[in-house]
């Protein structure tokens, strides 16, 4: 969940295989040791999404590639400098 937005990703979606460990599977997100409970997202993950940061309004903003197969988003997270 990020916000009010529920994120799913079959595993084909975050898992990678390195061409010299051929048994193993590798999960393409990273904890990040801080007490900010943050995660890397690396390219595995995100190449599941279209990407853009606003650096005038502080936000990032992701929504699903059109050609993935794995990813899905439900739900919405409403932009917090809009004036509702």
């Amino acid at each position: 969940m990020i916000a009010d937005t529920l994120i799913t990703i079959k595993p084909k979606g975050y898992l990678y295989k390195m061409d010299k460990v051929k048994e193993e599977c590798f999960i393409g997100v990273q904890s990040i040791p801080d007490s900010f409970n943050q995660y890397r997202l690396g390219t595995i993950f995100l190449r599941n999404f279209y990407t853009g940061l606003d650096y005038e309004n502080n936000l990032v903003l992701i929504g699903v590639n059109e050609g993935s197969t794995t990813a899905m988003m439900t739900g919405e997270a409403p932009d917090p400098n809009r004036k509702r």
